[in-house]
């Protein structure tokens, strides 16, 4: 009765495992860095949103000017 019960340590290996292969991830590394560093607050990311949309109409508005629409219609 005063027995007390091994744990089964080989049922944690398999975690341990995957939670050691998902903190050497080196792509997740660089994320967490780059959220800590540039986007800590909610604004920071309001920011960048705002500045790639920009880009990106401008981009759209360049490329339209460069070549613009055909007109089919006939006069």
């Amino acid at each position: 009765m005063g027995r007390f019960l091994e744990p089964d340590i080989s049922v944690y290996n398999d975690v341990k495992r995957e939670i050691n292969e998902q903190c050497e991830s080196i792509v997740k590394k660089w994320v967490a860095q780059w959220q800590q560093t540039y986007f800590q607050s909610p604004w920071a990311f309001i920011a960048f949103a705002a500045a790639a949309v920009g880009l990106a109409l401008t981009a759209t508005q360049t490329y339209y000017t460069m070549h613009p629409p055909k007109n089919n219609s006939t006069r």
